[in-house]
């Protein structure tokens, strides 16, 4: 059974992998933005890493679409592309900013 769980992951890894890559070579992502998503990637499925999910879902659904989160979300952005996720040090400080600026998202979401 873990096997066959494994195998799955690996599958789905592989699959999204190609979809980011395709997404580059159209035009649709940087190099950057495709390496970030890439080792965020790596960091989701290969570390488990569920804060970094959760945050990603957070923002998701905290109404970053909304014109006055502009500036908030380009800072999120540049984070996550920026942080090296394979240094602790960098990714505990890329997670500690990212949950403040969801946190202020989130609090501007429900002044309405």
């Amino acid at each position: 059974m873990t096997w066959g769980l494994t195998n799955r992951r690996k599958q789905i890894q592989a699959e999204l992998a190609t979809l980011i890559y395709e997404c580059h070579t159209q035009g649709r992502l940087s190099p950057e933005e495709m390496m970030c998503l890439l080792d965020i990637l790596a960091a989701l499925l290969d570390q488990g890493d569920t804060e970094l999910a959760n945050l990603l879902r957070r923002w998701a659904s905290s109404g970053m679409r909304e014109k006055d989160a502009l500036d908030i979300n380009e800072i999120i952005r540049v984070t996550l592309v920026n942080t090296d996720w394979k240094d602790a040090f960098a990714r505990a400080k890329g997670l500690e900013l990212i949950r403040d600026l969801v946190s202020e998202l989130e609090k501007e979401k429900e002044k309405g």
